[in-house]
């Protein structure tokens, strides 16, 4: 904002009293300036033909009031000047307290030296967000579980490479021999068992066994792992809401302090006294008696 300290000061007078001055001032001009608009240098007479006598219809402005003429306009320069200037004056206070109500928060915080608020951050964790808070060790062996049992599962699943070939060798013990007919020709194709289908079961099972055990020990350390993500997110909210609390009083204070400081700076401004210049001071003080 532009500088507008020049109109105040301690020897000035109140908002009230300038422009009261400067009403009275308005209505003084209206009166010096319509002698002015009504200057006329022509002096008119009438007479009806075949008489001698005559009359004056209108007066022309005389020489002396010809050469009072640049005191007047001085004059009213200067009221004008004096209007002006308490008008710029009055202003300046309306601006000022413009400023002062259109100051965001953090300008305010700034000025008495305080920090803004932050936003307490609430945090919770998902499962895999949480394995990955675990000890290391904790987290390889879930990693090196959640592998062994994905492959282990996928191979003997029955669309697996293990269970397609276990069904394949079920299915051959009960079909021998295919006999197909294609364009005349007849093939008979053999079924023979490379490995007996108990070796092969034998091996299913033992697979099967340890997928189901490197299962049971991994969903052991998801549950205890959940277990411990659901403490600590309970944890984490009771946190969150303590410092949500805390926030929400700091955050009244603050506007308080904020609103405060406004009311003081309104005050202020409004009890600034707007300083006449010099020049301009004896003619605010006739003004002024004129208007009591």
């Amino acid at each position: 904002m532009e500088n507008v300290e020049i109109y105040f000061g301690k020897e000035g007078v109140t908002s009230t009293s300038a422009n009261y001055v400067a009403n009275v001032a308005k209505e003084l001009i209206r009166r010096e300036q319509a002698d002015l608009d009504a200057l006329d240098f022509v002096t008119t007479s009438v007479c009806t033909m075949g008489s001698g006598d005559s009359q004056i219809t209108k007066v022309g402005n005389t020489e002396e009031e010809l050469n009072a003429v640049p005191q007047k306009l001085e004059r009213i320069v200067k009221i004008k000047t004096l209007i002006g200037w308490i008008r710029e004056g009055i202003k300046a206070k309306e601006c000022l307290i413009a400023e002062v109500n259109g100051k965001y928060e953090g300008e305010v915080l700034k000025i008495l030296g305080l920090e803004e608020l932050t936003y307490p951050e609430s945090k919770t964790y998902n499962e895999a967000e949480f394995i990955k808070t675990l000890p290391e060790s904790e987290q390889k062996r879930i990693q090196f579980l959640n592998t062994e049992a994905a492959v282990i599962g996928k191979f003997i699943h029955e669309k697996g490479s293990f269970g397609k070939a276990r069904q394949d060798l079920f299915d051959s013990a009960h079909k021998p021999k295919d006999i197909q007919r294609a364009l005349g020709l007849v093939t008979i194709q053999s079924n023979e068992a490379s490995v007996e289908v108990e070796k092969v079961d034998s091996v299913y099972f033992a697979l099967q066994t340890r997928h189901r055990e490197v299962q049971q020990e991994l969903n052991s350390l998801i549950f205890k792992a959940k277990e411990l993500m659901h403490r600590e997110n309970h944890r984490l909210a009771d946190e969150f809401e303590q410092k949500l609390k805390e926030y929400r009083e700091n955050s009244k204070a603050i506007s308080r302090a904020v609103n405060h400081w406004k009311e003081d700076e309104r005050v202020r401004i409004s009890n600034l006294k707007i300083v006449i210049p010099q020049e301009l001071r004896s003619l605010f003080d006739e003004i002024n008696r004129v208007g009591k």
